[in-house]
């Protein structure tokens, strides 16, 4: 029961957290009031995406020590937050700058996005 029970206080008090953090208000108030509360809504949207890109592995866990390729199996959703985000925004930035890029002849044509 207590293993039922865990995935879903997280998830109520980080999807909780996640939906105050979407008010500008709330962010702005709770970084005047202290730096800590303010860190941890800004935090929390990460915090719920990875909790649930993470959840596979949680309950394929009382499996792992029969069947080892669960695990991997179980991360993918993980390692496609970690990386497709980024190929997304670098594929963005791209689209935006070429337009400017065509139009500046003093430049050489060098794209870098920097993380």
């Amino acid at each position: 029961m207590k293993r039922f029970l865990a995935p879903i206080t997280f998830f109520t008090i980080t999807g909780a957290l996640a939906l105050l953090s979407q008010f500008p208000l709330v962010l702005v108030l709770g970084l005047f009031a202290a730096i800590i509360p303010g860190l941890v809504l800004l935090a929390s949207n990460t915090v719920f995406a990875y909790g649930l890109a993470l959840l596979p592995l949680y309950v394929a866990a009382p499996e792992l020590k029969r069947a080892s390729w669960i695990a991997p199996v179980a991360l993918i959703p993980a390692l496609l937050l970690a990386v497709v985000p980024h190929i997304i925004a670098k594929r963005d930035f791209e689209a935006f700058v070429a337009p400017y890029q065509a139009r500046d002849y003093a430049t050489p044509p060098s794209v870098t996005v920097r993380s």
